[in-house]
């Protein structure tokens, strides 16, 4: 049972350590999604300011060439978060059967807490007899003690001149 209660500490750790590590891959994610969007956006209005002056033809092409480099962009950012992902359902896996082997086990030691309880009754019963049955032989013995001085003293005094 500790064995279980120390693996689900341990599943547990790692599951925090996971969103940790989550968490600050995303913060990072997202200020790089935003160095790129300013990057993209100062692009756009230079093409932008450049098509204003040379026509509208090649914006759409350079649109699609934007459009081309956000989608790269995001599919290589993708990439690499689906192996932790991967790693995260495994983990939440094991969690879930350590979680399982838990209840197990309670559920098996709700049979055996039963039987602890009726064992320790039982215990208590045969502590009380054995005290009664100990306070009965010391009355016994001390009953012994005084019938034997009883034995040992005279029924009369000797008289005076017999000394």
């Amino acid at each position: 049972m500790m064995d279980l209660w120390t693996e689900l500490q341990q599943v547990r750790r790692q599951c925090a350590d996971y969103k940790d590590q989550t968490v600050r891959d995303l913060e990072h994610q997202r200020n790089e999604f935003v160095k790129v969007m300013r990057s993209i956006n100062g692009v756009a209005r230079q093409l932008n300011i450049v098509s204003t002056y040379e026509g509208s033809g090649p914006t759409v092409s350079e649109d699609a060439v934007l459009l081309d480099a956000v989608k790269r962009f995001r599919e290589q950012q993708v990439l690499p978060a689906g192996a932790p992902m991967e790693d995260y359902d495994a983990l939440m896996k094991k969690y879930e059967e350590a979680i399982e082997r838990i209840v197990q086990m309670e559920s098996r030691g709700d049979d055996s807490s039963g039987k602890i309880a009726a064992l320790e009754a039982e215990l208590r019963r045969t502590k009380d007899r054995l005290a009664e049955s100990q306070e009965v032989l010391h009355k016994l013995h001390d009953l012994t003690k005084e019938s034997d001085k009883d034995l040992n003293k005279r029924a009369r005094s000797l008289s005076p001149g017999n000394c």
